[in-house]
């Protein structure tokens, strides 16, 4: 057996042997679920009500593998298609779209 995997089965069995001492003493369960449930309530007094940083633009950025000879007519559904899904959304402020006929897919799509 590897000295990594030796260590690792001696830090297991002793974190295991201090949970379960634990969890049988109930005073200490309870205290500590109580210390934790009571600064839940400062936890969500001090949050941001935006918690979205203000340099988030909101960029979608995305690619749609496919054939690279579609028709005008197809290459104009699936534009609209996109187009639509993105407009729905009340938070949307502006949609830039790029289509570009004839290009291939990116390696990475």
């Amino acid at each position: 057996m590897l000295v990594l995997d030796r260590s690792f089965d001696a830090l297991h069995r002793r974190y295991e042997r201090l949970l379960h001492g634990t969890l049988n003493w109930v005073p200490v369960t309870a205290v500590f679920s109580l210390v934790v449930l009571g600064h839940i309530y400062f936890l969500y007094a001090t949050a941001k009500s935006e918690l979205a940083p203000p340099e988030d633009q909101g960029i979608i950025i995305s690619a749609s593998p496919g054939r690279a000879q579609l028709d005008a007519e197809q290459r104009q559904l699936t534009t609209r298609i996109v187009y639509e899904t993105f407009v729905k959304h009340p938070e949307t402020d502006h949609v830039f779209q790029l289509d570009i006929p004839g290009r291939r897919s990116p390696a990475w799509c």
